[in-house]
């Protein structure tokens, strides 16, 4: 339930708290351990603000079913106990990249069809969609050649990635080490299909008020025509506004209803980042409301 939240200590690094880490994942990374309960403890109070019932969510994903009906003291003296003497939930530090206004992705690559991120192993944890496998350092080689990446996208992402390189390394050099990277599992890559999108600002105000009125753009059929459409919105680089970070998986389940202007009704559930609405009959417009948008994101 709260697996891919991210939650800040005050220093600024960032953790996920993983009950259930998937293994193909999991046995690659280094989780933080704790030598005791009071170990445990001390990282738990070091933690900023987090979603309303976080703690009995993490037990309730472990298996304490009866763990919804605690209250924060019980939950977290339950958890310091788990964390300490089982590991679970694991705790893995995150560091999300930075996303000011002037600063390109270095770790993004668009193509007509695809959004390619190269994200650390760790951030594996906030996506869905399951990253590539690479069997050798020939493999992933191939992979960087297809994309032809030139010298400055190379040093940008090698750079970002926090991969080690020399400063007068050549293309050539760059790849090998990004390549390499690649296929020990300390680099990701996870590749998602673009899908039509509609302008952020849209999407900004339905997170912010729950309820918005989505303009479809030039329409050449009559007010009263009756047409069927399909509605997709691309959940991608509108989140760097709404939540201040590309992690759009944060919304990933969540419910909506929609109501278009020729009286159409219905409801679905955001996944992989995307709203998708299929064969409706609308004009130019339509509403739509998350339902059970989380109260941490819809203050």
């Amino acid at each position: 339930m709260f697996d891919k939240t991210l939650v800040q200590d005050g220093f600024g690094q960032h953790y996920l708290l993983q009950s259930r880490a998937p293994l193909r994942i999991s046995f690659k990374l280094k989780a933080r351990t704790f030598c005791s309960p009071n170990d445990a403890r001390r990282f738990i109070e070091s933690l900023q603000r987090v979603p309303p019932g976080y703690w009995q969510g993490l037990l309730h994903d472990s298996g304490h079913t009866d763990s919804l009906y605690m209250s924060d003291t019980v939950a977290i003296n339950a958890l310091c106990d788990r964390m300490a003497y089982f590991q679970q939930p694991a705790v893995f530090a995150v560091n999300p990249p930075s996303h000011a206004a002037d600063a390109p992705p270095k770790r993004i690559i668009k193509t007509n069809d695809n959004i390619i991120r190269f994200i650390p192993a760790v951030e594996q944890l906030l996506h869905t969609t399951e990253a590539k496998h690479f069997n050798g350092i020939e493999e992933a080689r191939a992979y960087l050649q297809k994309l032809n990446l030139n010298e400055e996208q190379l040093k940008g992402m090698v750079s970002e990635l926090d991969i080690g390189f020399a400063i007068s390394a050549q293309p050539a050099e760059l790849n090998q080490v990004l390549a390499s990277s690649l296929a020990s599992g300390k680099t990701a890559v996870i590749e998602e299909m673009i899908m039509s999108a509609t302008p952020p600002t849209l999407v900004e105000e339905m997170i912010d008020a729950g309820n918005k009125k989505a303009d479809l753009g030039p329409h050449v059929a009559e007010p009263t025509e009756e047409k069927l459409k399909d509605v997709d919105i691309e959940l991608d680089d509108e989140f760097e506004q709404a939540l201040g970070s590309k992690h759009n998986s944060l919304l990933n389940g969540l419910a909506f209803e929609y109501t278009t202007d020729m009286g159409d009704k219905g409801d679905g559930k955001i996944e992989n980042g995307k709203i998708s609405i299929k064969q409706v009959k609308i004009n130019n417009s339509f509403k739509l409301k998350i339902t059970d948008l989380p109260g941490y994101l819809d203050a």
